[in-house]
């Protein structure tokens, strides 16, 4: 696993929240899909942080103020034999929402066999 101490935090901010687009506003009016030609970044099956160009991420509020935010990548490098998943409890590290400067242990990555990786972000309200 080739994470740097504080390179997810850093990374899950910016994957999350990359242009600075999601905003309480969008949040408030339900699911969002956002295809920044940055694209999103993901945890590939060796644990490496990569970037995804055709990624696109997508926000959920919920009506108590929770949300949940993915980002979704295809063409990652190091394709594992089976599906990895990537979480708190295997990596020590946190998700950071830098639009409401909330943190979460509650997130997962999973690398499947097809090189396709998703990031999920699991926020309570405030």
């Amino acid at each position: 696993m080739n994470f740097k101490k504080f390179g997810l935090v850093a990374f899950l901010a910016a994957s999350l929240f990359a242009t600075g687009l999601i905003t309480n506003q969008a949040f408030s009016e339900g699911a969002v899909v956002i295809n920044d030609p940055a694209g999103c970044q993901v945890i590939d099956g060796a644990g490496n942080i990569v970037n995804v160009p055709d990624g696109h991420l997508v926000a959920t509020n919920s009506k108590n103020g929770n949300s949940v935010v993915k980002c979704f990548g295809t063409g990652l490098p190091n394709i594992p034999e089976s599906t990895v998943k990537w979480n708190f409890a295997n990596t020590g590290l946190i998700c950071f929402n830098v639009e409401t400067f909330q943190v979460t242990q509650k997130w997962q990555a999973i690398a499947d066999t097809e090189g396709n990786g998703v990031l999920t972000c699991q926020f309570k309200g405030v």
